[in-house]
């Protein structure tokens, strides 16, 4: 799959009060100091996994679960 956003592109987003699965966000890089944009796969009481629409990048699945804090902000608007 594609990624559905291409890079340099503008999104619009709010700070989220409540998160679902299935939700894009954009969070902290648990790793690097950069934003990324990635859809929520599971949401658990301390933690949040992020899922890439492109199976060739980085998501949870290489750096792990982030924490609730690292969520910056819920897309609503691409």
């Amino acid at each position: 799959m594609w990624p559905l956003l291409k890079h340099g592109q503008m999104v619009d987003g709010v700070k989220p009060d409540e998160l679902q699965e299935q939700d894009i966000v954009i969070a902290e890089h648990p790793y690097r100091k950069k934003l990324i944009i990635k859809q929520i796969s599971c949401i658990t009481d301390d933690q949040i996994e992020l899922r890439s629409m492109d199976p060739l990048a980085e998501d949870s699945r290489t750096f792990g679960p982030v924490p609730h804090r690292s969520i910056r902000a819920k897309i609503i608007n691409v």
